[in-house]
């Protein structure tokens, strides 16, 4: 984004999502207290700025291009559906615009990017002969190597300044329940987002899909829909996020948006694509699939080194920003 505002001498304004960072409506989040928490509300507060801004710098409120990767690409893509006459067009990196309860497909896309070596050495470690407690024991026996065990242990904490931390799903619940402004799970947007797939997009990767090495029942559907059950109450079950997940792609139209002017961006590994536009839709709304990357790569700062897929793929961008511009 900013790259492109360089381009073409334009102002570069990045929108904090209300109820994330320092944008709370509210000093808790209660579940109740989410209920103005949506992708919905995100938009409208988008098109405030944009008028708000329009008037502050005598800015065209025709010569916006939006920006965003990830959610933030759904949002981008989404604005200019439900906002054309506020923007001119959209660039939506990974943007996983098909809303879904039962989200498989991600590990899918891992296993087949992963490749068929690492692939095989994960089923070995999930295979039920796997001996996992075997191997533990090694970090416990007094005899033999136990000291180089710990001091690679330490080493590793020591260099990522990390810690440790309880995987036990109580802990887990208690900690994304907490609604204070100042708990991890509130400043690290979690007890947020979790909000969000239970209300409106599912996304949950399960293991529910055969052939990838992670394991059939490591993670079923059920783990996710009772987490946002056991996080924010009874009112929200496995029936209420599927109804969530149809009513979302109802209204921004899954991957068959009713939108003009939007270029969609997917790297070839990143398993969000699966959910993404990866063909044109139209003659101004354009799917690029960037050959060996991920999440949202485009949108760094580009570099001389790059990739031949990922240049030509900024290239692309810059030449529609600048169609959806002068159009």
């Amino acid at each position: 984004m900013a790259y492109n505002a360089k381009i073409f001498n334009g102002l570069s304004v990045a929108i904090e999502h209300r109820y994330y960072g320092v944008s709370q409506p509210f000093n808790s989040l209660t579940t109740d207290n989410l209920k103005y928490l949506s992708s919905e509300q995100a938009l409208a507060d988008t098109a405030e700025l944009i008028m708000y801004l329009g008037k502050q710098y005598k800015i065209d409120h025709g010569k916006w291009v939006v920006f965003g990767g990830s959610y933030a690409g759904n949002l981008a893509a989404w604005f200019r559906e439900k906002y054309p006459d506020l923007c001119k067009g959209a660039i939506a990196s990974s943007a996983p615009v098909e809303a879904v309860v039962d989200f498989p497909d991600y590990l899918g896309v891992t296993s087949e990017s992963l490749g068929a070596e690492c692939s095989e050495s994960i089923s070995v470690v999930q295979a039920p002969s796997s001996d996992i407690k075997g191997f533990c024991k090694l970090a416990t026996d007094r005899t033999g190597g136990v000291l180089a065990v710990d001091s690679y242990g330490k080493a590793l904490k020591d260099h990522v300044n990390g810690r440790c931390f309880e995987f036990k799903y109580d802990k887990w619940v208690e900690n994304v329940k907490e609604t204070t402004l100042t708990s991890e799970t509130v400043t690290r947007g979690t007890r947020q987002w979790i909000y969000q797939t239970c209300t409106e997009f599912g996304y949950y990767g399960t293991t529910n899909k055969p052939d990838t090495p992670f394991g059939k029942d490591s993670l079923p559907l059920d783990y996710f829909t009772q987490l946002c059950t056991d996080i924010f109450g009874p009112q929200i079950t496995a029936q209420t996020i599927v109804k969530a997940v149809e009513v979302t792609n109802k209204y921004y139209g899954g991957r068959q948006p009713n939108v003009t002017n939007v270029v969609f961006t997917n790297g070839s590994l990143d398993p969000w694509h699966a959910l993404s536009i990866t063909k044109n839709l139209n003659n101004s709304t354009l799917a690029i699939t960037i050959d060996g990357q991920s999440h949202w790569t485009d949108m760094w700062e580009p570099s001389p080194d790059l990739p031949k897929s990922l240049s030509d793929a900024y290239d692309l961008i810059t030449k529609q920003v600048d169609q959806y511009l002068n159009a």
